[in-house]
């Protein structure tokens, strides 16, 4: 049986690394998301710290000096939950834009791959059929009277 060769090889190798490169760029979107995420947790752990010191100093005895400073803190934490808040937001939307990168180049990858696959069983196929018309072939060339015989 002849050996079956892909001729596409170098463009299902091409596919391959471009499907790695994305989905390498695609661990990198999602693990920069989960490190904001865990900022913003952070963050909004911190300000619900700041605001129960808030509340606790209102309640006591306080200067308007120490309130005021509290409140600027909590003012300020706010702020640094926003700008994650903004960074996370960012983050989910690189990694879902990277995210449909790397399922296109997948679904090419697989595209070629599904052809070698088809070329190789279509390849299969038709060698067996030769190889069965060969045998075929010498099967009747074996039952089939010679010239001789048939005028004398």
């Amino acid at each position: 049986m002849k050996r079956f060769t892909f001729r596409l090889d170098s463009i299902l190798k091409l596919r391959s690394r471009e499907e790695e490169a994305a989905r390498g760029i695609l661990e990198r979107c999602l693990s920069a998301q989960l490190n904001a995420e865990r900022a913003l947790d952070s963050a909004n752990l911190d300000l619900d710290r700041c605001e129960q010191k808030l509340t606790e100093q209102r309640a006591g005895k306080s200067s308007i000096q120490d309130l005021l400073i509290l409140l600027d803190a909590v003012r300020l934490q706010r702020e640094h939950c926003v700008s994650i808040a903004a960074r996370v937001t960012a983050a989910t939307r690189a990694a879902e834009a990277q995210r449909q990168i790397f399922l296109t180049a997948r679904r090419k990858h697989q595209a070629v791959l599904r052809l070698r696959d088809r070329q190789g069983r279509a390849h299969a196929e038709a060698e067996q059929r030769r190889e069965e018309n060969e045998i075929s072939d010498f099967i009747i060339s074996r039952h089939v009277p010679t010239e001789s015989r048939s005028c004398a």
